[in-house]
């Protein structure tokens, strides 16, 4: 993927004139499609979608719900970091290796399943894979018990912006978070603005 067909995918969900914002916003027009660059189009308009989707309306909601409850309601964050492939298996144009929205269920459950696909899976996790599940069952079971996740889970706050990073066959592990959401505030704001004058 290239500069010019990373804004042309950007275009379809973006209003046009907002576009400008994002793609010097997130340097679209400076991205390679070199495999090996650190500015590869398709990690930055991955890195795009998933501000603009997921995290920054993440971040927006959580901020709310502190401003109004204060400590009263505990929130907490995590980003799962790639979906293995393993079982069952994934070639890469699948997804192994790809973070989707919901990759994390199997492991919640410890089951060996995928959700968009109704056929059973001939196929088990390896001890590594079942180690992984279990660390994340533990965090889970921990917060319908306690209400709270294991202790190495940071509770969410504006002041300090973390995130529990979930990744296969590492330590999981708090992260600060930098991202800049002021331009899809901006945006989220004025559709606001237009669906409710």
């Amino acid at each position: 993927m290239n500069s010019t067909e990373a804004i042309s995918v950007l275009s379809q969900t973006t209003p046009l004139e907002w576009l400008p914002l994002a793609v010097n916003n997130y340097q679209l027009s400076s991205c390679s499609s070199n495999r090996n660059a650190k500015n590869r189009c398709c990690d930055v308009l991955s890195l795009l979608i998933i501000d603009k989707l997921f995290d920054c309306n993440v971040q927006r909601i959580y901020n709310n719900l502190y401003t109004k409850y204060q400590q009263s309601h505990k929130l907490y964050w995590y980003h799962l970091d790639c979906n293995p492939g393993i079982c069952p298996e994934l070639s890469v144009e699948e997804g192994a290796g790809v973070c989707a929205h919901v990759d994390e269920i199997p492991f919640v459950f410890g089951t060996v399943s995928s959700y968009n696909s109704m056929n059973s899976h001939n196929c088990t996790w390896d001890s590594q894979t079942r180690t992984f599940s279990n660390q994340i069952i533990s965090h889970w079971i921990s917060m319908t018990q306690n209400g709270e996740p294991l202790q190495s889970w940071p509770q969410y706050s504006p002041t300090a912006k973390k995130y529990f990073k979930i990744t296969p066959y590492h330590n999981f592990s708090p992260e600060p978070w930098y991202r800049d959401c002021s331009l899809f505030d901006q945006l989220e704001d004025e559709q606001i603005r237009i669906m409710f004058p």
